[in-house]
């Protein structure tokens, strides 16, 4: 019997140098400091392969007898691929304020969080990401940070961040922090430092041209330029979300040293990873030369960011030196596995031309975020979604499909309180090849609250409201009335009664979760099946496992599909797994076997079936 092996081709790249003086170089940065990065080994799976072989054993007596043997070898069965941790698990993202108060203090804080592990833990999440937990100079203003190796007292103290790891890792989940490289609050002591001058190492900590000058039109996310004067200094610094969030100058190796000590610290404390928060404004143009307008034209109002196309200053292709640096931090830390992950939506262009410059990039822990958020017009706009964001990573790594996070409208909210149109989504995404992105509250349909005074730079957003655990008066969130919180909302809508429920969509994605561990969505091979303009579908299987069709009817009427004769191999009869629970025409249905060459899905309504996939020839 023959067999096929890959030949890995292990490459080493050497990292960019950002020295003090901001100039930026080809050099072996990192030689001494941070290990090189290395490409990741090629893998090629052993397919099925199967063949007769003819012995012929001569017998050694007067006569000669040829015996022909025949050895039927049976099909191979591909090795299971070894799976870490961080791949194909459940996040769930909590902000914490908001999240469960202990103390009565209207603030959610860690020990809250660990009264609500058994929660998680029923739910089946895998791990905890956390909204920034560090001190900060602005009780309104997002990442205002004032020290990066301590917690907001609003929280808790560092013991307490402790016990919130133990109680995690005891429960066999894992913890997850946001690292936030680019910019501070301004009371942070390097700022403070830098605006004064003070000290020879903390004057090029932020990026500063000399005089009240504005050196280019660069606008900030809040809107205005992005540069401001400051008198202490006589010298205008860069900033591009808000004047009150400096930006740091990641072109100074020593400004990197100290982020790296920053990473180790939080990991020698036992955290398991890090969520690196906006990733596209690491670096801007060294030149600093001024924005082109936006073609076409979104806005007529010259002060506004969406008035120029952020060329200079947003996915700047050298921002993945700064990945690829962090990510050897994290991995070279011990021998322990952790992981670095970060949005990567919109950087294929960057990525090409990044490798086409320093070599390929190819992080084995750096789990890249992509927002769930496709089109339901038809089945031909979500695959193409799908296709275009997994063409966007353009590498071999781990998706995580984020249903919703702190950043964004809720999805109930996004979808118009369309509970169907929810459910399907939620269906997809679970279900899709690589882990998935949960936000708090977005398992029991909690929708965006009323707010007003709210900006892109403000911490206080509609869909950040207090977690509902219960019916009584304060929602489960605090044993106070809290009367600044938004706690007056549908009480009906919480963990307690939707737990009752067999078809709330607690309950539904609960059983998700449970169809995730199953081996056929967990190793299994990834295919589209039949799609049209109302129907998507695909397929998840591996050889000698369960195989699995995934519908959804993306319509608003009733209709019956042939999946059997499309692709991907769908069984003939199969058995239905799951529902989704509002569109369910017929409950009975769940446990039977149906024939899959004529399924039918009431309006908005998904489906998934499985069969034994047997060995592929």
């Amino acid at each position: 019997m023959t067999s096929s092996e890959s030949v890995c081709t292990l490459t080493s790249v050497s990292h960019l140098e950002l020295d003090s003086d901001s100039k930026m170089k080809n050099s072996d940065y990192g030689t001494d400091k941070e290990p090189s990065g290395i490409i990741n080994e090629a893998f090629c799976d052993n397919l099925c392969d199967s063949e007769s072989q003819i012995t012929t054993v001569k017998q050694p007596i007067k006569f000669r007898v040829t015996l022909i043997v025949f050895v039927f070898v049976h099909p191979k069965c591909r090795a299971q691929t070894a799976t870490s941790w961080w791949q194909g698990a459940v996040y769930y993202r909590i902000y914490v304020p908001m999240f469960k108060d202990s103390n009565g203090d209207c603030k959610g804080d860690f020990q809250g969080i660990v009264s609500k592990l058994d929660y998680l833990e029923d739910l089946g999440v895998d791990v905890v990401s956390l909204s920034p937990i560090y001190p900060e100079d602005s009780n309104d203003v997002e990442f205002s940070i004032t020290n990066h190796t301590s917690v907001n007292t609003d929280y808790g103290d560092i013991q307490d961040l402790i016990d919130l790891i133990s109680a995690v890792h005891k429960r066999g989940m894992y913890l997850v922090l946001d690292f936030i490289p680019n910019m501070t609050g301004k009371q942070h002591k390097w700022f403070q430092e830098s605006e004064m001058s003070s000290g020879r190492n903390r004057q090029n900590f932020y990026v500063w041209v000399n005089g009240n000058n504005t050196p280019n039109n660069w606008n900030a996310q809040a809107n205005g330029s992005a540069w401001s004067f400051s008198s202490k200094r006589n010298a205008t610094y860069l900033h591009q979300v808000d004047p009150s969030l400096p930006d740091l100058n990641l072109r100074s190796s020593i400004v990197l040293d100290k982020l790296n000590e920053i990473l180790r610290y939080w990991m020698s404390l036992g955290i398991d990873g890090f969520n690196l928060r906006q990733f596209g404004l690491l670096l801007e143009d060294y030149d600093l030369r001024s924005e082109p307008e936006a073609q076409p034209p979104v806005t007529n109002d010259t002060h506004s960011y969406e008035y120029l196309n952020h060329k200079y200053t947003f996915n700047l292709p050298e921002n993945f030196y700064l990945l690829r640096l962090w990510h050897n931090v994290v991995n070279k830390f011990d021998n322990k596995t952790r992981i670095l992950m970060t949005g990567m939506d919109n950087n294929g262009e960057e990525v090409a031309l990044f490798e086409s410059v320093y070599g390929p990039v190819d992080f084995r822990l750096s789990p890249y975020i992509i927002f769930w958020d496709p089109p339901l017009q038809c089945g031909y706009c979500i695959k193409n979604y799908i296709m275009g964001k997994l063409n966007e990573i353009s590498l071999k790594n781990t998706a995580i499909w984020m249903l919703g996070n702190d950043m964004t409208s809720r999805l109930k909210s996004r979808l118009n309180d369309n509970v169907k149109q929810q459910e399907i989504l939620t269906m997809i995404g679970f279900l899709l090849p690589g882990s998935v992105f949960l936000y708090n509250g977005d398992e029991i349909d909690m929708v965006d609250v009323s707010l007003t005074n709210w900006s892109i730079v403000t911490k206080s957003k509609p869909w950040r409201n207090p977690m509902l655990w219960d019916n009584t008066s304060y929602v489960g969130f605090s044993n106070s009335s809290c009367s600044s919180l938004p706690l007056k909302q549908n009480k009906t809508i919480n963990v307690k009664n939707q737990l009752s429920s067999a078809s709330s969509m607690l309950n539904f994605m609960k059983n998700l979760i449970r169809l995730r561990r199953d081996q056929g969505f967990r190793i299994g091979d990834f295919q589209y099946g039949l799609v049209d303009d109302d129907v998507f579908s695909f397929v998840r299987g591996f050889d000698g496992t369960n195989c699995y069709l995934v519908a959804a009817n993306l319509s608003n009427k009733t209709i019956t599909r042939n999946f059997a004769s499309g692709p991907g191999g769908v069984s003939s009869d199969a058995k239905v797994e799951l529902l989704t629970p509002s569109s369910a025409n017929d409950e009975t249905l769940l446990g039977e076997i149906i024939d899959t060459s004529s399924i039918s899905l009431g309006e908005y309504q998904g489906i998934v079936v499985k069969w034994s996939c047997g060995l592929r020839q």
